[in-house]
Protein backbone atom coordinates (compact mmCIF):
# COMPACT_ATOMS: atom_id res chain seq x y z
CA UNK A 1 0.00 0.00 0.00
CA UNK A 2 1.52 3.60 -0.98
CA UNK A 3 0.41 6.70 0.52
CA UNK A 4 -0.32 9.36 -2.71
CA UNK A 5 -0.60 13.08 -2.27
CA UNK A 6 -3.42 14.35 -4.27
CA UNK A 7 -3.32 18.25 -5.05
CA UNK A 8 -5.98 19.97 -6.83
CA UNK A 9 -8.16 22.87 -5.81
CA UNK A 10 -11.37 21.23 -7.32
CA UNK A 11 -12.66 19.51 -3.83
CA UNK A 12 -14.89 17.05 -5.76
CA UNK A 13 -12.19 16.04 -7.81
CA UNK A 14 -9.93 15.25 -4.87
CA UNK A 15 -12.33 13.32 -3.22
CA UNK A 16 -12.83 11.36 -6.95
CA UNK A 17 -8.91 10.69 -7.14
CA UNK A 18 -9.16 9.80 -3.59
CA UNK A 19 -11.65 6.82 -4.16
CA UNK A 20 -9.29 5.51 -7.17
CA UNK A 21 -6.58 5.32 -4.88
CA UNK A 22 -8.79 4.13 -2.30
CA UNK A 23 -10.06 0.93 -4.20
CA UNK A 24 -6.57 0.31 -4.91
CA UNK A 25 -5.77 -0.42 -1.78
CA UNK A 26 -3.56 3.20 -1.03
CA UNK A 27 -3.87 6.02 1.54
CA UNK A 28 -4.53 9.47 0.47
CA UNK A 29 -3.79 12.98 1.36
CA UNK A 30 -5.05 16.08 -0.04
CA UNK A 31 -4.18 19.46 -0.39
CA UNK A 32 -5.68 22.33 -1.88
CA UNK A 33 -2.72 24.08 -3.65
CA UNK A 34 1.11 23.44 -3.97
CA UNK A 35 1.77 25.66 -1.18
CA UNK A 36 -0.48 23.34 1.23
CA UNK A 37 1.37 19.96 -0.70
CA UNK A 38 4.55 21.33 0.70
CA UNK A 39 3.59 21.20 4.28
CA UNK A 40 1.93 17.60 3.75
CA UNK A 41 5.08 16.20 2.14
CA UNK A 42 7.60 16.92 5.32
CA UNK A 43 4.11 15.88 7.67
CA UNK A 44 2.92 12.51 5.75
CA UNK A 45 6.44 11.20 3.19
CA UNK A 46 3.77 10.51 -0.11
CA UNK A 47 4.95 7.82 -2.65
CA UNK A 48 3.63 9.76 -5.03
CA UNK A 49 1.99 12.85 -5.84
CA UNK A 50 -0.34 13.73 -8.10
CA UNK A 51 -0.94 17.72 -8.80
CA UNK A 52 -3.15 19.62 -10.94
CA UNK A 53 -1.58 23.01 -12.47
CA UNK A 54 -3.28 25.60 -12.20
CA UNK A 55 -4.19 26.61 -8.57
CA UNK A 56 -4.45 29.59 -6.40
CA UNK A 57 -1.34 30.48 -3.84
CA UNK A 58 1.21 28.14 -5.78
CA UNK A 59 0.73 26.30 -8.66
CA UNK A 60 1.88 22.46 -9.72
CA UNK A 61 4.54 23.79 -11.81
CA UNK A 62 5.60 25.57 -9.30
CA UNK A 63 5.28 23.13 -6.32
CA UNK A 64 7.21 20.45 -8.80
CA UNK A 65 9.80 22.95 -9.72
CA UNK A 66 10.01 23.41 -5.39
CA UNK A 67 9.99 19.86 -4.30
CA UNK A 68 12.41 19.05 -6.89
CA UNK A 69 15.06 21.66 -5.58
CA UNK A 70 14.36 20.61 -1.48
CA UNK A 71 15.17 17.36 -1.38
CA UNK A 72 12.74 15.07 -3.01
CA UNK A 73 14.43 13.97 -6.26
CA UNK A 74 13.20 10.51 -6.48
CA UNK A 75 9.48 11.00 -5.59
CA UNK A 76 7.42 10.64 -8.35
CA UNK A 77 5.14 12.89 -9.83
CA UNK A 78 1.80 12.73 -12.04
CA UNK A 79 0.83 16.08 -13.26
CA UNK A 80 -2.97 16.00 -14.56
CA UNK A 81 -4.46 19.28 -15.89
CA UNK A 82 -7.17 20.24 -18.19
CA UNK A 83 -3.91 22.09 -20.55
CA UNK A 84 -2.97 19.47 -22.90
CA UNK A 85 0.19 22.45 -23.99
CA UNK A 86 1.26 22.56 -20.44
CA UNK A 87 3.19 18.87 -21.31
CA UNK A 88 7.11 20.62 -22.05
CA UNK A 89 6.69 22.80 -19.08
CA UNK A 90 5.78 20.38 -16.56
CA UNK A 91 8.08 17.57 -18.28
CA UNK A 92 11.12 20.29 -17.92
CA UNK A 93 9.52 20.91 -13.94
CA UNK A 94 10.29 17.08 -13.49
CA UNK A 95 6.80 15.25 -14.32
CA UNK A 96 7.31 11.85 -14.20
CA UNK A 97 4.16 11.40 -16.24
CA UNK A 98 1.32 13.81 -17.83
CA UNK A 99 -2.25 13.25 -18.28
CA UNK A 100 -5.07 15.58 -19.66
CA UNK A 101 -8.19 16.09 -18.05
CA UNK A 102 -10.61 14.38 -18.19
CA UNK A 103 -9.12 11.10 -17.85
CA UNK A 104 -9.79 7.60 -17.63
CA UNK A 105 -9.63 7.00 -13.54
CA UNK A 106 -8.48 3.35 -14.58
CA UNK A 107 -5.63 4.92 -16.73
CA UNK A 108 -5.06 7.18 -14.38
CA UNK A 109 -4.61 4.27 -11.48
CA UNK A 110 -2.80 2.16 -14.57
CA UNK A 111 0.15 5.01 -14.63
CA UNK A 112 0.30 5.50 -10.68
CA UNK A 113 0.97 2.18 -10.34
CA UNK A 114 3.87 1.78 -13.36
CA UNK A 115 5.32 4.45 -11.40
CA UNK A 116 5.04 3.12 -8.17
CA UNK A 117 6.62 -0.24 -9.18
CA UNK A 118 9.24 1.34 -10.55
CA UNK A 119 10.26 3.62 -7.73
CA UNK A 120 10.03 0.30 -5.58
CA UNK A 121 12.28 -1.39 -8.00
CA UNK A 122 14.80 1.43 -8.03
CA UNK A 123 15.03 1.36 -3.53
CA UNK A 124 15.22 -2.69 -3.75
CA UNK A 125 18.53 -2.02 -6.09
CA UNK A 126 20.19 0.51 -3.93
Amino acid sequence: MAKILIVDDDGDLRTLLGLCFLRRGHSIVVASNGARALECLAAHKPDLLVTDVNMPVMNGLELLSRLRADGYPDLPVIVLTGQADQRAAASAAGADAFLVKPVPLRLLGEVAERLLAERYAACVEA
